[in-house]
């Protein structure tokens, strides 16, 4: 039996699937570093809550990302378009 050559919607697929494998990769290893501060460090953090803030400008965005540094941050962007 002959194989037929790839076609261009098997590369694009193909393509696909390793991007969602290499993404899912990306994110496993970003978790699993995100978890393995010193002990001393999660005490610390234990006790702060997490808190959704709602900004009005880059400006405080910015003050808010320099505060935060050497911690792990998540900024969310929510259209309502």
């Amino acid at each position: 039996m002959r194989m037929r050559p790839p076609t261009r919607k098997d590369l694009r697929r193909a393509r696909r699937v390793w991007l969602v494998i290499f993404i899912a990769l990306l994110m496993g290893t970003a978790c699993a570093r995100a978890g393995s501060t010193a002990p001393s460090q999660r005490e610390e953090q234990a006790g702060e809550p997490a808190a959704v803030r709602d900004l009005a400008s880059i400006g405080t965005l910015q003050d808010r990302f320099e505060e935060d540094s050497g911690k792990v941050r998540l900024i969310l962007l929510i259209s309502p378009t």
